[in-house]
């Protein structure tokens, strides 16, 4: 997980996204810090109560990629895509890395700027006022596997 200045032409977006360094998902690497990543991003996010959450299982923070974990990740997109955003539902989450809010080869939004866009939207303060203000929060909760309390306070 690293952050990156978020491309250009994005509404209502953080200026500076977390991504993640491998895919994940179905046929991914799923490293264990990238997948708790994406884990953390999906259960800050379900954390609404306004949302419903795409499985009925509970995720868990724990780095693995299993049925739980890929469910969210494609329960997400297809919401995305439900709502008008060109979000490819392959349940994956690839890095993004052209610069750009959408890949070269699909030509549809990466879902891990999407997935920060949504975070941020509801936890403006995890983003700071630079990429580097909150990432040892974020970093501190991939590795000890838990969901800062104050963020539910």
């Amino acid at each position: 997980m690293f952050p990156m200045p978020f491309p250009e032409g994005a509404a209502d977006t953080p200026q500076f996204f977390y991504n993640v360094t491998h895919a994940v998902g179905p046929g991914c690497p799923n490293m264990n810090d990238d997948v708790s990543f994406v884990q953390l991003l999906l259960m800050l996010l379900y954390s609404d109560p306004s949302l419903t959450p795409p499985d009925s299982r509970q995720l868990s923070l724990d780095g693995i990629c299993g049925p739980i974990t890929c469910a969210y990740i494609l329960g997400f997109q297809k919401e995305a895509v439900r709502k008008g955003y060109p979000l490819r539902t392959d349940g994956r989450i690839d890095p993004a890395t052209s610069g750009r809010l959408k890949g070269s080869i699909s030509h549809t939004f990466y879902t891990i700027l999407s997935l920060n866009a949504s975070v941020y939207k509801r936890f403006p303060e995890l983003y700071g006022e630079t990429p580097f203000d909150n990432l040892a929060a974020f970093l501190t909760a991939v590795r000890l596997r838990v969901v800062p309390g104050v963020l539910y306070g």
